[in-house]
């Protein structure tokens, strides 16, 4: 192999894909939290991936410096996905008590009708993803097409049996949102 001929785009896409969507492709095993050695992912990725061989820590950790999203934490050698998961074991998050009294979820405004009527569900991932400002959850949304922001009252979907994870402040997670604590400004 010649070492490393990718970019650090392909690398982040590669690394979410991992981490994310198929550990089992690349040989990996998560633990319960997603957490996996950095050396072990780095390898697997360059067996996988021919031409991001030689891809280092420093790589992956130019990555969160320059991504506008913090998708991947790494600490004591290890590395996760933070959020976003779709594989079938499910990744633990700390259980917040107390969520902001309102939380954000951006999507396309294609998706407005349905959502309205269901709620917000995880669809082929885990959890619901939200966000903790409108601007934020505008910029989510806006991935998707022309976006909409939906408002989530966190005490009425708690009142109704829903539990809330804590990413970070920008980052909250949920198994669903009933369509009644949802509204639009």
């Amino acid at each position: 192999m010649s070492g490393f001929t990718g970019d650090l785009v392909d690398l982040s896409r590669t690394v979410s894909h991992a981490l994310r969507h198929d550990p089992a492709a690349y040989g990996l095993a998560l633990d319960d939290e997603g957490w996996v050695d950095v050396t072990e992912l780095l390898a697997a990725i360059g067996r996988t991936k021919p031409r991001l061989a030689g891809a280092t820590e420093q790589q992956l950790r130019d990555i969160l410096a320059t991504s506008e999203k913090t998708r991947f934490e790494i600490r004591d050698g290890r590395v996760r996905a933070r959020y976003g998961h779709s594989i079938e074991k499910t990744i633990e998050h700390p259980l917040v008590d107390d969520p902001p009294a309102v939380l954000f979820h951006g999507t396309a405004r294609r998706n407005e009708a349905s959502i309205l009527a269901k709620g917000l569900l995880p669809g082929g991932r885990q959890y619901v993803h939200l966000s903790g400002t409108a601007v934020l959850a505008e910029k989510v949304g806006r991935r998707h097409g022309d976006p909409i922001v939906f408002r989530v009252d966190t005490a009425l979907a708690r009142a109704q049996g829903i539990q809330f994870f804590v990413v970070d402040d920008d980052v909250y997670l949920a198994g669903s949102i009933p369509p009644e604590a949802l509204s639009r400004d």
